[in-house]
């Protein structure tokens, strides 16, 4: 369930010279039907109970070794496009899916793709953390969000995003744990990933019953990277990757190195084989 209450978020932001550019769009797009969620939002109210300090933000936003995002959502497609042609100096079509305005190291997102009210929108997304947003000085906000930020804890909710683990590792380097119910659901997550990939599992020891540990789930991973069944060298990566991302063994799991290498050098001679015989 998704509350409201009323609180002057963006004074913060008007304390800092990061965000100066930012906040005129931010504050002109309440008067389009527009609203900010997700992540950035969260961070705000993390600063606003005293979790997390305006330094902190500043200094993620800085960093050119990872672009933050500022994501605009509207209630109106019309009001959305509105807003797109006043700034449409400053705002790019970069994709299907937003219109982008990057500057400096702080990047904003017009999402064109989910149209509709702040409480709806957010109980779409798939983590609790999240599941927040911020209209002029109204903030949306899942019940259970203090719940699990105050235990430091990211929980997932939904898991048809192909982006689910990933995200989970971003919150778990930002400090958080994954709470118990995610950390149960999350060994089958990876293994439906592999299954939307459509990869054959006529001869694997394993099914979504029988994973039961970290371990289980190590040995079915590395029996599927050794088998035949992917020939596509980036799902192979993508794959390994989610797994070395689930468990955070990067430097642990050396077997599994050993097993990519391999495949990899497999299909690096194949490929050279390929170009010499056209």
């Amino acid at each position: 369930m998704i509350k409201q209450y009323n609180v002057d978020l963006l004074k913060i932001l008007e304390k800092s010279q990061i965000f100066s550019y930012a906040l005129t769009f931010i504050k002109d797009c309440f008067r389009y039907k527009g609203y900010l969620a997700g992540g950035f939002i969260r961070k705000l109210l993390l600063i606003h109970s005293n979790q997390f300090t305006l330094e902190q933000l500043e200094k993620d936003y800085c960093s050119y070794h990872c672009v933050h995002d500022i994501d605009f959502f509207f209630e109106d497609d019309m009001e959305l496009q509105k807003f797109y042609l006043k700034h449409i100096a400053s705002f790019s079509c970069a994709s299907k899916n937003a219109y982008e305005c990057k500057h400096l190291s702080v990047k904003m997102q017009l999402i064109k793709t989910f149209i509709g009210k702040p409480e709806d929108i957010i109980s779409s997304f798939d983590l609790i953390n999240v599941m927040v947003a911020l209209k002029n000085n109204v903030v949306y906000v899942h019940e259970d969000w203090s719940k699990y930020e105050k235990l430091k804890l990211v929980h997932a909710v939904s898991w048809h995003s192909p982006m689910i683990v990933s995200r989970l590792n971003k919150y778990s380097h930002q400090g958080l744990q994954l709470s118990q119910e995610t950390q149960r659901i999350l060994p089958h997550a990876i293994l439906t990933f592999i299954e939307q990939k459509h990869i054959i599992y006529s001869d694997m020891n394993f099914t979504h019953e029988d994973i039961k540990t970290f371990s289980q789930i190590t040995t079915h991973v590395h029996e599927l990277i050794s088998s035949d069944r992917i020939t596509n060298v980036n799902d192979l990566l993508l794959i390994a990757s989610l797994h070395l991302k689930l468990y955070k063994s990067y430097n642990c799991d050396l077997k599994l190195n050993d097993l990519i290498m391999q495949k990899l050098m497999i299909h690096n001679n194949n490929k050279m084989l390929a170009n010499q015989n056209p």
